[in-house]
């Protein structure tokens, strides 16, 4: 077998299903193996290729199926500019510690230091790819000999779920793909795990079970790490027998039912007053899981988590701020802790008392602010009747998957749309918090629908400049005709940037904003009127009724809805809301 067969082969008995990304010279090996071999497996599925239309979306791709799917993703590049894309989105992927395997083509070993193109072996003043892809990954390796390749393919596979989770990458040079490398070694596939098992010690489980036990007003912040490692339901059945209070994060806002009685809000940058509060003035004891509580997701809350008995579990602690000084610290995948966490409460349960009563939660009241005259210039001659994104969210909450996937992008109408949404029980949400990068989620949404049954569908909440950056990847879906909706929210600016020049730097608004965009008309580009659904909404009126048509009609198909924002608000992201913001009931 040669070495390009055994990478698909192995891939494809893994059952992973699918490898992002675009071919290229030095890549097309691993292509031409997939075309010969993704189909004849013994597995339920086969190995196919998906072809983005960038490589960044590729990776951006593999990572959203990885978070979503509790799997590894898989992309793949060329070399040169195209290896050079695929770490932006596997920078995210080590970041935000995904598991991902990235396969980059490399020029021929022969021709290293000789002038060869997109040489970046590191000899002489060519790029160095390995010290690079070291740099943003778990793991890095460079197959130069038939010998090396299957200990160092088995750690590649290895090392995404080992300890803390991240990608890794394999450089392949074109004349090392063809090495005859033999038969796949005995119990080589069985010993890959495709899944964490890290659990702390049976003492310091004890240890969090006393504090617990010991407190009035406990909550507990449930992180995205309870749905990466498929804790879901065993966090569920803790929280129904303990009635401890809950909240989420602005990485996973949905991981635990928004219409609980015991649901108090997310908390983070664009927390739920709700939330906040009760953490603050009313919780003697907070037991954080699957979160480290970096800045995104405990911003403002500094005080209070320094102040009170806070125990966090979590399979990684590497990047853990020291200011927290939390009391207890148990490294523990969330699956394993809260089976252990059940198995005390089924033994000597705990019983917390909260109100039958539902408690709101709470969100701000939409604030306007005051760079009016760059949407009115922008829109002059746009027909519309004032559009606000908080009012379109409350239209877009009526026509969320009750199945699937939600997507937040970066910026304002990620911060809106987390907060004023209420997330259905059966729904996935997934936001880039590692790089943050804008367009993540476009691409993203592809990675998270491939291969779900139906009725799942995926929506994708997302800024006018995140399409300028990857909008492109919507053809891919067209491709593969997946249901996925993007919901666009279009202002002609970047309209984070350009809230923080009018906050912090007097109204000099530079470098944010451009001419209006039809962003319905380029997505019908895409394919025609069967193929793809793309509209614009001016007003709360035609959002609603156009809201219908695609989910009642059109729904089986990918969906563009450009929303025209004509009045601006400021984004309830706690570095902006004032002391005396008005709060409201949030849904």
């Amino acid at each position: 077998m040669i070495l390009a067969d055994a990478i698909v082969t192995c891939l494809r008995e893994l059952d992973l299903r699918y490898m992002f990304g675009v071919s290229g010279a030095n890549i097309e090996h691993v292509h031409d193996a997939v075309f010969r071999l993704g189909q004849q497996g013994k597995g339920q599925h086969g190995f196919e290729t998906v072809m983005t239309k960038s490589e960044y979306g590729a990776a951006f791709m593999a990572d959203a199926r990885a978070r979503t799917h509790n799997t590894l993703g898989v992309c793949c590049a060329t070399s040169g500019g195209g290896m050079m894309n695929l770490a932006v989105g596997i920078a995210e992927s080590y970041a935000h510690a995904v598991p991902v395997l990235a396969l980059v083509g490399q020029p021929p070993i022969a021709q290293e230091g000789r002038g060869s193109f997109q040489d970046s072996s590191g000899i002489g003043t060519t790029v160095n790819a390995l010290a690079m892809w070291q740099a943003i990954s778990k793991f890095s390796c460079k197959i130069e000999s038939a010998d090396q390749f299957w200990p160092l393919f088995l750690e590649a596979l290895a090392q995404p779920f080992s300890g803390r989770h991240g990608p890794s990458v394999m450089l392949l040079p074109r004349d090392v793909m063809g090495l005859e490398v033999g038969d796949i070694p005995k119990f080589f596939l069985s010993s890959i795990p495709l899944e964490s098992d890290v659990q702390d010690s049976e003492q310091n489980i004890n240890e969090v079970w006393k504090r617990l036990s010991r407190a009035e007003n406990p909550v507990l912040i449930l992180g995205s790490g309870v749905a990466r490692h498929n804790a879901e339901n065993a966090a569920r059945a803790f929280v129904e027998s303990s009635n401890i209070r809950v909240v989420s994060t602005l990485s996973c806002p949905g991981i635990f039912s928004n219409d609980d009685k015991r649901y108090m809000g997310m908390i983070g940058v664009a927390g739920h007053p709700s939330a906040h509060s009760f953490i603050e003035e009313k919780a003697d004891f907070i037991l954080s899981v699957g979160t480290q509580l970096r800045a995104m997701t405990r911003a403002t809350l500094e005080s209070a988590l320094t102040e009170k008995s806070l125990v966090m579990v979590n399979s990684d602690f590497q990047e853990l701020d020291e200011s927290l000084n939390p009391c207890t610290l148990l490294k523990s995948d969330a699956s394993v802790f809260f089976d252990a966490l059940n198995e005390k409460q089924e033994a000597s349960p705990l019983q917390f008392f909260v109100d039958d009563v539902l408690s709101p939660v709470t969100c701000f009241a939409p604030q306007k602010i005051q760079y009016q005259q760059l949407v009115d210039d922008a829109l002059a001659n746009v027909r519309c009747n004032g559009l606000t994104q908080s009012a379109a969210l409350t239209v877009v909450n009526q026509y969320l998957p009750e199945k699937g996937h939600i997507l937040f992008d970066a910026g304002n109408c990620a911060a809106a749309a987390a907060h004023f949404l209420k997330i259905p029980p059966n729904v996935s949400t997934n936001i880039a918090l590692g790089m943050g990068g804008m367009g993540y989620a476009i691409a993203g949404a592809i990675g998270a629908q491939l291969g779900e049954s139906e009725p799942s569908r995926t929506t994708v909440l997302c800024g006018d400049g995140a399409f300028m950056m990857t909008g492109l990847e919507i053809h891919t879906a067209v491709d593969l005709q997946l249901p996925i909706l993007w919901i666009v929210f279009n202002n002609n600016m970047h309209g984070m940037c350009v809230t923080r020049q009018q906050l912090y730097f007097s109204g000099r608004i530079e470098g944010n904003t451009y001419g209006s965009v039809d962003i319905a008309t380029i997505s019908k580009g895409f394919g025609g009127e069967e193929r793809i659904w793309a509209k614009t909404a001016t007003s709360l009126t035609e959002l609603d009724a156009l809201l219908d048509e695609y989910v009642s009609r059109r729904a089986h198909i990918p969906g563009v809805l450009e929303l025209k924002i004509t009045e601006e608000e400021l984004p309830p992201f706690m570095p902006f809301v004032t002391p005396d913001a008005e709060v409201q009931k949030a849904w």
